[in-house]
């Protein structure tokens, strides 16, 4: 990471493949191996949860955080943003995703009641809530402490870049409005 100027990386957690105990070693070995390579080589890391196809999220994350999770932040590699330690979320408004507005919010609610930094992976119309996002997630996209807008796939080329100039000025002028990262 050193070698490629790469600060800090994102351990991302299937919350699917948790439900499974041999899956679930192996996620968590690689945690501990990534944290203990950044103490190692002076890099920060933090954890990514993803909600595709986990249909117990709203409980099992929950779960997760605290018997897991809250332990990688004691390390000093684990990034700190604000010096509250930082979760993301990947997942939570997109249509093809299970989840309704309460459950979101109640986990992001117990995540930042727990201290953490909350970042949000969410759909690329987030703003508008309409095309890949749900309707009425706009108050759970608002809650989380950073947005990651979901792009991969979105555009090619220089040409495509530049169509998305103004959506995204319009997305960063929102979240400044709402002290949102």
């Amino acid at each position: 990471m050193e070698q490629n100027g790469i600060d800090v990386a994102a351990v991302q957690r299937f919350g699917i493949d948790l439900e499974d105990s041999k899956a679930r070693d192996h996620i968590n070995g690689v945690a501990h191996h990534v944290m203990q390579s950044a103490e190692k080589f002076n890099r920060k890391f933090y954890i990514m949860w993803d909600t595709s196809g986990w249909k117990n999220f709203h409980t099992a994350l929950k779960d997760d955080w605290t018997n897991t999770v809250s332990h990688f932040t004691n390390s000093s590699a684990y990034a700190k943003q604000n010096g509250k330690p930082v979760v993301c979320i990947w997942g939570f408004g997109f249509t093809d995703r299970i989840g309704s507005q309460a459950e979101a919010l109640d986990v992001i609610k117990f995540l930042k009641d727990h201290g953490a930094y909350v970042i949000g992976g969410v759909p690329t119309e987030w703003h508008s809530s309409n095309a890949d996002s749900k309707p009425g997630f706009l108050d759970v996209y608002t809650t989380f402490n950073m947005l990651s807008p979901w792009f991969v796939g979105r555009f090619s080329g220089i040409q495509g870049a530049l169509s998305y100039q103004k959506h995204l000025s319009d997305d960063l002028a929102f979240c400044k409005s709402h002290n949102i990262d």
